[in-house]
């Protein structure tokens, strides 16, 4: 019909306050060697201008160069949430260095579910071990057929360490001389020892042999009698040492007497086990 109609139709409109992201801050720790360092929120800076606000943990946004950050006991990754930061560990994992060991940049969360706007830095320093002192022992030792370690001490007392001879960890056994080095192992302490484990021939004689009396003749020679056998000789050892070589007997006088000593050389041991044993 020509004519126009309007309708004015009401708008609500709900103004908000913009809401404030978190502000964080860098941060420094020092941790021991090889220890688990156990965060806290107070190694974390935090501050929010909104009411209620609370520090709700951070956002890891790098990971350390060197040792391990772990959350609740797992290897963090970037980008994971902490939300409770006393579940956060670090451990040096047996890297080297010491002061401005590492670090890792994190965002810090807000209870609002915000994150601050900027990364931070949380610097790592690492105590190194304190010095401590270890002596050999026991470098002097004679064959016995069994493993011979060298022993030693520490100060402090009842530390540990490894030992290897020659660059093996294997303990000897053979006689013969061993470079010995001792290197304290300790979470907290280090130092380390060098020396020669000198392990020597067993000492066997020859048994069953008897000097024969004779008439002077203006000689040393001298004649024995009986069966020469070994006397010493470790029973696990006895199937591989034997007397060998040509025997030669002679007086210590050419001159007649009675109780004459007599002299015997020329014997020598064979046998694969046979250097660790010495004549006497």
């Amino acid at each position: 019909d020509g004519k126009s109609t309007s309708q004015i139709v009401g708008v609500s409109i709900t103004l908000y306050t913009p809401s404030n992201p978190p502000v964080g801050g860098n941060g420094s720790v020092t941790v021991n060697a090889n220890e688990n360092f156990n965060f806290s929120s107070s190694n974390f800076t935090f501050s929010d201008a909104d009411a209620g606000h609370v520090f709700a943990g951070i956002k890891v946004v790098t990971l350390p160069a060197k040792g391990i950050l772990k959350y609740a006991g797992l290897p963090v990754s970037a980008g994971a949430i902490c939300s409770d930061v006393t579940k956060l560990t670090f451990n040096t994992n047996g890297d080297s260095g010491t002061s401005s060991f590492t670090s890792f940049t994190f965002k810090v969360e807000a209870s609002s579910g915000e994150e601050s706007a900027s990364s931070y830095t949380m610097s790592i320093n690492k105590v190194g071990k304190t010095a401590a002192t270890i002596s050999l022992t026991g470098l002097s030792q004679t064959y016995s057929g069994s493993p011979i370690p060298a022993t030693f001490t520490t100060s402090p007392v009842g530390l540990s360490a490894d030992i290897t001879y020659n660059g093996s960890a294997t303990i000897p056994t053979n006689a013969g001389t061993y470079a010995v080095v001792a290197t304290i192992n300790d979470v907290t302490y280090e130092g380390s020892a060098s020396g020669s484990l000198v392990i020597s021939a067993k000492s066997v004689s020859i048994t069953g042999l008897a000097g024969v009396n004779k008439v002077y003749d203006g000689t040393t020679t001298a004649t024995l009698s009986g069966t020469a056998a070994l006397s010493g000789v470790i029973t696990a050892d006895a199937a591989n040492v034997t007397l060998s070589g040509t025997r030669n007997s002679v007086f210590s006088q050419t001159n007649i007497g009675t109780g004459i000593g007599i002299t015997v050389s020329g014997y020598t041991l064979s046998g694969t086990a046979s250097g660790n044993y010495a004549l006497t």
